[in-house]
This record gives C-alpha cells, sequence and structure tokens, in this order.
C-alpha cells in the first residue's frame, strides 16, 4: 500500500478519524467487533490500520501511544507500533441509541433480538482523538463534530465512492447463542458479519436473532412432570393398597 505523504488543506487527525474518508491514493482497513450479553448490553471493539497515515505524524507517535494504552487509558486500547495499527474497545447498553435488544423468555427457548441502526464511529473517533492528543499527535488539531454513521440514511454516494477506492470495513455482531437469522450476514455459529460499505449501499438497520435453551423454564417442566409422575403413581399404589385391603377384610368375614 502506498502511504499518503501529502493532502494540503485537511488537518490530521480529521484524515485518521473518519471512516467515510475519501483518500485517492490507497484504502482503510477497519472492523468491529460487537459482542451482546443476555441483557442488551455490549462490548464493541475497532481494529484499524493507520500505516497509510503514518508519515502525516509525528516521529515516535505510534511508540508514545502504544506506552500510553499499556501504562493504561481511559478506553482498554493497544497499539502495535510496528504495524501501525490501532486496536481500541469501548462498553456500549442500548441506552446509547446505537441499537436495540429484546430477549423474550419464552417456552423451550430464549430468543435474542438485537436491531442496529447506528455504527458509533462518533465514539471512537472521540477515543483516538483523546490518544492521539495524550501521545502529542494531533499538532493543535482537532477532531471536529463527528455524528454515527446512521444506516436508515440515504449513505449510496458514500458507499459507491467508499467501494470504488476499495475500502474494506468489516461489522461483526457475537450473539449469546447460535444465530438463526441475519439477513444480509455471513454466519458462522454465534457471530454475523457484514461488509460496511454494502450496508451503506441499501437504507435500513441490521437485525439479528438467536434462541437458546430456556434451562429454568425446562427445569420447572421436568419437575412438574417428575411430582405429576410421582402422585399419578402414588395414587395408583394407593387404590392398589385399598384394594387388597378390602378383600382381606371380605376373607376374615368370611
Amino acid at each position: 500500500m502506498r502511504p499518503i505523504r501529502n493532502l494540503k488543506g485537511y488537518s490530521i487527525v480529521p484524515v485518521l478519524l473518519l471512516i467515510l474518508c475519501s483518500s485517492a491514493y490507497a484504502a482503510m482497513e477497519q472492523s468491529y467487533v460487537m459482542t451482546m450479553d443476555q441483557n442488551g448490553n455490549s462490548v464493541i471493539t475497532k481494529d484499524m490500520d493507520l500505516s497509510l497515515y503514518a508519515d502525516l505524524l509525528p516521529p515516535g507517535s505510534f511508540q508514545r501511544m502504544s506506552d500510553i494504552c499499556a501504562g493504561g487509558f481511559k478506553v482498554p486500547c493497544s497499539v502495535d507500533a510496528v504495524k501501525r495499527t490501532v486496536h481500541m474497545q469501548d462498553a456500549f447498553s442500548v441506552k446509547d441509541g446505537y441499537y436495540s435488544f429484546k430477549a423474550d423468555y419464552g417456552f423451550p427457548s430464549i430468543r435474542y433480538v438485537v436491531t442496529v441502526n447506528s455504527l458509533p464511529i462518533d465514539r471512537f473517533g472521540y477515543d483516538l482523538d483523546s490518544l492521539l492528543s495524550a501521545a502529542n499527535a494531533t499538532k493543535g488539531a482537532s477532531a471536529g463534530t463527528i455524528r454515527p454513521l446512521e444506516l436508515n440514511a440515504d449513505n449510496s454516494k458514500t458507499a459507491a465512492q467508499l467501494a470504488q477506492i476499495g475500502t474494506n470495513i468489516s461489522y461483526t455482531i457475537i450473539m449469546p447463542d447460535y444465530i438463526d437469522q441475519a439477513p444480509e450476514g455471513t454466519v458462522d455459529g454465534k457471530q454475523a458479519v457484514y461488509d460496511v460499505v454494502a450496508l451503506m449501499g441499501r437504507e435500513g438497520p441490521v437485525t439479528v436473532s438467536s434462541s437458546e435453551l430456556n434451562f429454568p423454564y425446562l427445569l420447572i417442566a421436568v419437575a412438574a412432570i417428575v411430582v405429576a409422575g410421582l402422585a399419578v403413581s402414588f395414587m395408583g399404589s394407593n387404590k392398589e393398597r385399598k384394594g387388597e385391603e378390602r378383600g382381606a377384610s371380605r376373607k376374615r368375614r368370611g
């Protein structure tokens, strides 16, 4: 890949932060992994390759970023100073507004459904901005206003531009159990992988569902069956005993 050396008129940080950059020189490699729990909370990790923009940063920036992450940053992160890649992690809930979540506690299964309405490029953008600032890599530039990527909006023009330059962005959703529905996604067990550029080419959210056995309900059902079986057995044995007692009483009277 060819590094970007001259971007006159552009501030450094927005170029690094915005997922929708339109560099004519090379593509950006980014991946998101969203891991859901049974309560609707999630942890999303983002991996990004910033090697294309290495010449835009002051010398030693990646090593300083690596040291900051190793020493403890406001969000978990790690930086490979050699490969110039950044890994960041953040926690999310339904209240953040990026997705909705529903758990249907039925019998015999619990069904989980997550609907993603927007991607948190703003949260990760500000996290990266903070990391760059802490590493003295921003040269006074500001990330400005970064908005979430709204999947319900018309992003088709931007998608066409990104596809033309070969941008590769994936979004993986990992559910609490095996996925039974994930339209447009590539499913492998508990995870569904989406091509973000393809998602931007159409309007609408992403919905993924999975199911797992409702063990508490199953245990209650099994216990009820066992109790019913014991009750029937007891009633049968009780009738048999009473029948034997009546027979013995007739013999004594005879």
